[in-house]
Formats: structure tokens, sequence, C-alpha cells
């Protein structure tokens, strides 16, 4: 084992420190005594361990209480990843004749990006009943507040830290949510006689996309990628779920270096008869997106259309795509990062999303389409899928 210098480590954990034995805490048997811990603070649900580093057996008995805490934190999701391999590619409007007629000023200039690392990617967008059900998770450790910041009671939309995650129903006025809080449990309506389980999960805010991909690193023993109390990345690539940067999600919908419609308008092609800026049903993009001119008045299930060849779903159309990035208003602004990562600034609270959705024609499903969003926006087309850079791939 390599050997520490410092006398003392601060460690966070998402649990406190459980009294087993006089004078030692643990649980299950992997014990700490009380002279290698210095102090306990808690500070927002987390606990603050200062451990005494240079006491005899610290080192092992740490690993072996956080070995125990990993296992019995676990709780495995269904959250289906694809992995995408390291390259490159050039990313904007390729300046082809459709590309560029139905294309605006904020795809330019392309440029190229580098990704020297692997990454996996959600093969789904996330779901009303995924979503659901990781509330009714956080709900149960009192995770969410209302917008009173006091523990979550049903009165409309849950909360985490001041900030909006979701809307919920039941409501007497407007569109009905997809997910209702009914008899203290989050649950996916029907809408028209079909179930909203699979469909995608929408009117979800970028804080509630990243909350959950914080809470799904929880349960599966991940380091999360996310300081909630700040709203910030803090740990892009140690193996928790985040959301993608604008260049991984393009790069991903792109497809891969064998896909001869890398860089055409769309990741399968194009319908060269098709008006992009209208809703005329075309049989070539109803193959492999959800928009506005087969979109049957709301999203459909994630997955019922063919996939690129990464084997990802509703890249284009269905719900637009919250990523990590904040809003640039072109690619020339300085400081644009051209290795995979997020491009973001501190002074606008406005997001990336990408991929279109069941509401908008072809054109704005393009790879190459941008648009933009207030973090806390809650609308009936954007959604999120989620990614994760695993540790081994740095």
């Amino acid at each position: 084992m390599r050997s520490i210098s410092r006398s003392a480590w601060r460690l966070l954990f998402l649990i406190p420190p459980v009294l087993s034995a006089p004078g030692s805490f643990g649980e299950a048997g992997h014990v700490i005594p009380d002279t290698q811990i210095l102090s306990v603070v808690k500070q927002e649900g987390l606990f603050a361990w200062t451990m005494n580093w240079g006491e005899p057996n610290c080192q092992s008995n740490l690993l072996s209480l956080l070995a125990s805490l990993r296992e019995g934190e676990q709780e495995p999701l269904d959250l289906d990843m694809v992995a995408i391999p390291s390259g490159s590619f050039q990313m904007g409007n390729t300046g082809s004749p459709r590309d560029e007629s139905f294309g605006d000023t904020s795809e330019y200039p392309r440029h190229t990006v580098v990704l020297d690392y692997e990454f996996e990617l959600g093969q789904y967008e996330i779901t009303n009943g995924q979503y659901a059900e990781m509330l009714n998770w956080a709900l149960a450790r009192g995770y969410l507040k209302g917008s009173n910041n006091l523990p979550y009671s049903g009165d409309r939309d849950p909360y985490y830290n001041l900030k909006p995650l979701v809307s919920v129903g039941p409501v007497t006025i407007g569109i009905a949510p997809d997910i209702n809080f009914e008899e203290g449990r989050f649950v996916p309506i029907e809408r028209g006689g079909a179930s909203m389980v699979d469909r995608p999960v929408t009117r979800v805010t970028w804080y509630g996309a990243i909350a959950f991909c914080n809470w799904a690193s929880e349960r599966m023993g991940f380091l999360p990628a996310y300081d909630l109390q700040t709203w910030t990345l803090v740990n892009r690539q140690a193996g928790g779920y985040r959301l993608p940067s604008e260049s991984e999600w393009e790069y991903a919908c792109r497809g891969s270096t064998l896909n001869s419609n890398r860089y055409s308008l769309f990741s399968f092609g194009d319908d060269p008869d098709a008006n992009l800026d209208l809703c005329g049903f075309s049989g070539i993009l109803d193959d492999f997106m959800v928009y506005c001119g087969n979109d049957d008045d709301w999203n459909s299930a994630v997955g019922t259309r063919s996939p690129n060849d990464y084997g990802l779903h509703d890249m284009h159309g269905n719900a637009y795509e919250w990523c990590q990035d904040h809003k640039q208003a072109d690619y020339d602004e300085p400081g644009r990062p051209d290795d995979g990562s997020p491009w973001m600034t501190a002074d606008t609270i406005q997001r990336v999303v990408r991929g279109g959705s069941w509401q908008n024609g072809g054109a704005a499903c393009r790879s190459a389409s941008r648009g933009f969003a207030s973090a806390g926006a809650r609308e009936i087309y954007i959604g999120f899928r989620i990614a994760r850079t695993p540790p081994i791939s740095r």
C-alpha cells in the first residue's frame, strides 16, 4: 500500500459514524478506534471525518470499513450504458447546402475535438419510471424539500437545496405532468390510456438531471460527480454519473468512424425531399426519430426508433437532452475546450440542450443543431440521458 505522509486526512461520507462498540466506530465487525477519528462534523447531509492517519492500522481499518459500507450501500439500477471509444471528430455545422440552410450561426465555426478517453452514455433517455423511482428513493432518505425548503409533503414540485427538480402532478389547470405524487409516492401517470412509465422524463430541470446523476452514483457506490450544495461539477472523470458535455453528446450522436453518414444532417443520413422546417411525414425520418411529423401529440416510449451505429436510441428527437455546458453564442467565443470537456462560465444560467424533440421539425433534430434553456426550466420537451467516465479509461 502507498505510504501517506500526512498525519490527518479529511474525508466526506454520505453516512454518519455508527457507534459499534465502546470507543470505536463502524459496522458489521469493521471498526475504527476513536483514537483514529479526530473529529466528525455534519455538513449539509455529509459527514466530514478527520482521520488520524498516523495511528497504527488506521489505513487498513478505514479501507475495510469503506469496503463494507460500499457493499451495503449499493442498490443496483437498471441503467443501460453504451461504451463510446476515444477518438476525434469535426464538431459543428458541416457547411453542406442543406445543413447550412437549416442551421444557424450558433453551430459555427466547425472545429476539431479530440477525446483521449473512453466514456459511457445512456443507451436511452431517462424515463418517467426511472425518475419516479429515484424520487421515491430520495424521499425515503429525506433529501426532497418543498419550495419553502421544508421536508417535502406533496405540495407540488420537489426541490433540493432550493432548486426545483421536476414538475409533478396532479394539477387542476394546464397540461398534466407525466409523474404524480399519490398516497405518499411518485408514480408515472397514464395519458390517453397509455402508460408513461417508459416515456422520457420531461419537465425536469438541469438541477433535477444532475441530482438524479448524483443519487444514482450514491446508490451504485460511485464517487458522485457533483457538489449539490453549489451545483458544480467537481469529479467529472472519477466514475460517477453525470451529464454529457456538448461535445461528447455530438461525438456520440454522429456515430463511429465506420458510419458513412457521420457527417450527414443526421447520423442515419437525410431525406433530401423533406423540408425540415415543417412537420411533414418522412418515412426515412420516421424510422429513426420522433418529431412533429409523427409524434401523435406526445413523446414516445424510449427505444421505439432505430439506434445509431453505437446503439444509442433517440439521439434525434423525442426529447431534448440537457448537457453539462453553459450557453455560448457560437463556437468562436474565447475559452472553447477542444478535448471533450464541458464549456462552462459563471455568468449565465442558460444551459445547452441537444437533439430536438417531438415538438420540433427535423431541422432542430440534426446532429449539429443546438438549443438553450434556463437551468430551472421545466418544459414538456426537455429530458436527459446520463454519462460517466469509468476511472480505468483515464
